[in-house]
């Protein structure tokens, strides 16, 4: 499975500042950036993170990949082709 794994709000923001306009609401930066690979986190399911792009902004685009339960080994070589094909 794979999700996003940054919200394009939260990268937009410069080093030292706190909070991200996001939907016309104001959030904590790193609370904000990290919306959509804590929840795998918590469940403690094998997921990582890697860069796959840029948005329109130039910001860098995450991909999450997740495993299922035990699943390190095939993330990692998943994650690894991915890498090869994407830079």
């Amino acid at each position: 499975m794979s999700t996003p794994g940054v919200c394009a709000g939260a990268s937009r923001k410069k080093i030292g500042e706190s909070a991200v306009e996001i939907d016309g609401r104001l959030e904590d930066v790193r609370l904000a950036a990290t919306r959509l690979v804590r929840g795998m986190d918590v469940l403690g399911i094998p997921a990582l993170s890697l860069p796959c792009g840029l948005y329109s902004n130039g910001m860098p685009l995450g991909l999450q990949i997740i495993a299922p339960e035990f699943g390190e080994a095939a993330l990692l070589r998943v994650a690894g082709a991915m890498e090869r094909v994407l830079s």
